[in-house]
């Protein structure tokens, strides 16, 4: 394996699209997501952007000019006909020379992207010009069979990784569909379970709603790099707790602020960035508390169990909406304790919401290993593409 320019193999394909009638999609780099190409925009040739002033043929490969950007097209008959942004570099292999797919896995890989911002240029936004593409080469095998047989074992790899991806995205799906067969739609309540407010629901044995520390009671130079965790938005995802803090407090403050801490079980929910966002707490350490962002939500488990509650509010976040509307003045608190208690929701029999979170626990531990079993094959697809372009594969 040689190591040849990229621009002897690939031409950098510049044109503009002819006049036409009607209207064409026109991709952004912001309409692609890493190799998919999301929805587009319909534009006229007279009224489109300065910058939709590309287009490509089938097997053209387009790649975003920008630094730390890793978004690639592998142009297909569909896209044939959309116009593309000039943030895209558009390469066009050399048949003789260079097998497409071949080409879309080295500018996929970290040998490439690791090239391309070393090279990127520019103040503000740095990005690959011209001059920096000359100087990219690429490890090429002799012949087209070899790079067909190297794409071919990265192919198989990457497929097996989409399928479990797509399988973890599907999950969310099913157990929504499980939460509407069970329960019904909130709104109309089809099996005429009792509805109440939620603060008749709330423990008695720990305070049922918390906002978290506000005022004089938490300052920035209290916090230090080690020590007792502060839970923030970042911590609480769509039904999922992520158990890495940010930021810490001392013993000693916790002392004082030990009314805001989060147990196994307790209710997360962000009152700032993803307002209404809301987790399952599951911490490790037996005490952390909750930063000014969040409200914590302790239920009777007695009548009203966190997994029904979260998946509520997760899968119908229109209820939501009317806490929104009910707190117009300021929408960084309007999840403060007192308008969360008096919201008023469907209550379905404890007996049937044992029977969902017993389900929903065994997804989430099929969820589980499966995104174990991605994080694998992430590391697989990776250690194929650096040996492939290494000549060890």
């Amino acid at each position: 394996m040689k190591f040849v320019p990229l621009l002897e193999v690939a031409d950098n394909i510049t044109c503009s699209p002819p006049v036409f009638d009607g209207t064409r999609t026109y991709y952004a780099t912001a309409n692609v997501d890493e190799q998919n190409l999301l929805e587009g925009t319909p534009v006229t040739y007279r009224e489109r952007p300065s910058r939709a002033n590309l287009v490509a043929a089938n097997d053209d490969i387009l790649f975003a000019k920008m630094q730390a950007t890793n978004k690639i097209i592998h142009v297909n008959p569909e896209a044939e006909n959309a116009i593309f942004s000039t943030g895209f570099f558009n390469l066009r292999p050399r048949p003789t020379r260079l097998h497409s797919r071949y080409l879309l896995w080295f500018l996929r890989s970290s040998i490439f992207q690791n090239a391309k911002d070393q090279l990127c240029t520019g103040a503000t936004q740095r990005a690959l010009t011209l001059s920096g593409l000359q100087e990219i080469e690429i490890p090429l095998p002799a012949t087209i069979e070899e790079q067909k047989r190297i794409t071919t074992i990265l192919d198989t790899a990457d497929s097996i990784r989409r399928k479990r991806k797509k399988m973890i995205a599907m999950t969310d799906t099913v157990l929504s569909a499980t939460f509407l067969q069970m329960f019904g739609d909130p709104l109309k309540n089809p099996f005429s379970f009792s509805t109440d407010r939620i603060g008749e629901h709330l423990s008695e044995e720990r305070p049922g709603t918390q906002s978290g520390p506000f005022g004089s009671a938490l300052k920035k130079h209290e916090y230090i790099d080690s020590g007792i965790p502060v839970w923030g938005v970042d911590n609480v995802q769509s039904n999922e707790f992520v158990d890495t803090a940010k930021l810490f407090i001392s013993e000693e403050k916790f002392e004082q602020l030990e009314r805001y801490n989060v147990e196994p079980g307790d209710i997360l929910i962000s009152r700032a960035g993803t307002v209404g966002r809301m987790c399952i707490a599951e911490p490790k350490v037996d005490k952390s508390i909750i930063s000014t962002n969040l409200v914590r939500v302790v239920l009777d488990l007695e009548s009203l169990l966190p997994e029904y509650f979260v998946s509520l509010f997760t899968y119908f976040p229109h209820r939501l909406g009317t806490l929104k509307a009910n707190n117009k003045k300021n929408a960084f608190t309007f999840l403060n304790p007192r308008t969360l208690k008096a919201l008023e929701i469907v209550i379905p029999p404890i007996e049937l919401q044992k029977e969902y979170r017993t389900l929903k626990h065994a997804m989430k531990s099929q969820i589980s290993k499966a995104e174990k079993q991605l994080e694998e094959m992430n590391q697989l697809v990776d250690s194929l593409s650096q040996r492939a372009f290494q000549g060890k594969l």
